[in-house]
């Protein structure tokens, strides 16, 4: 039978509108998009609870190891290094207790200053400070046996104006613990030498970075990294005591 060409015409129609619906409404590629696909979404890292637990903030090992939770405070902070010129500005104070062994000791000190007080051409070429001792500290007591030599290399170009370098060492020898002077030219080359000891033993107070002995006298204090240093002022001229450093 021969159709029309309307009825082919409306057939085509029918035909091309029914292929239009059926593949609008096949769901095989439309319902299986990525985002309607709830597997990778529950994939994602945002939804993993392990990557999320696994990270420093959750992870109490590493925050349990700062030096925050550190439980030795002397043991906490930067090692300090001697410094003669040790004072308020840079006593930090802290936990001064532990049992504490002498490492060293430096002064600024202007010790030719105070010999040119008796010998106007005296020069001090060296000056140095050695310390041995320990010091141990509980909380509120403590216990202290330090002994050190200060030791100095000296020189005058005209034997102090005397004329005799046995004169200048009986000078020196009247302030300090031995004294030897020889002859150099027309000067002398001298060397001296300061003994000094300290064995205390009582209560004490902290307060800032200052510790206060049950006796009175006072110093200047920092204990960090595991090493204090210490300086007595007040009791005696504040320059002329020299810094000791300890260590744990």
């Amino acid at each position: 039978m021969k159709m029309s060409n309307w009825m082919l015409i409306g057939l085509t129609t029918a035909m091309l509108a029914g292929c239009g619906t059926e593949e609008g409404s096949n769901n095989t590629t439309a319902n299986n998009t990525t985002a309607n696909n709830t597997t990778p979404a529950n994939n994602t890292t945002a939804n993993n609870t392990t990557p999320a637990n696994n990270t420093t903030a959750n992870n109490t090992t590493p925050a349990n190891n700062t030096t925050a939770n550190n439980t030795t405070p002397t043991n906490n902070g930067t090692p300090l290094t001697c410094t003669g010129d040790f004072g308020a500005a840079q006593a930090c104070g802290g936990d001064p207790k532990g049992s504490w062994t002498v490492t060293e000791g430096c002064t600024n000190f202007d010790y030719e200053a105070q010999i040119q007080g008796a010998c106007a051409s005296m020069v001090v070429d060296d000056a140095v400070v050695t310390l041995a001792g320990t010091l141990t500290v509980d909380a509120a007591t403590f216990a202290q046996d330090v002994n050190g030599t200060i030791s100095l290399t000296m020189n005058t170009p005209d034997k102090c104006g005397v004329g005799n370098c046995s004169f200048v060492q009986s000078g020196l020898g009247a302030v300090a613990t031995t004294a030897t002077c020889v002859d150099a030219g027309a000067g002398c080359d001298c060397t001296a030498s300061i003994d000094f000891a300290s064995a205390s033993d009582g209560a004490y107070t902290t307060a800032g970075g200052v510790a206060t002995l049950g006796s009175g006298e006072t110093y200047y204090y920092c204990a960090s990294g595991g090493t204090m240093l210490l300086r007595e002022f007040g009791t005696n001229a504040d320059d002329a005591q020299p810094s000791v450093l300890y260590s744990l």
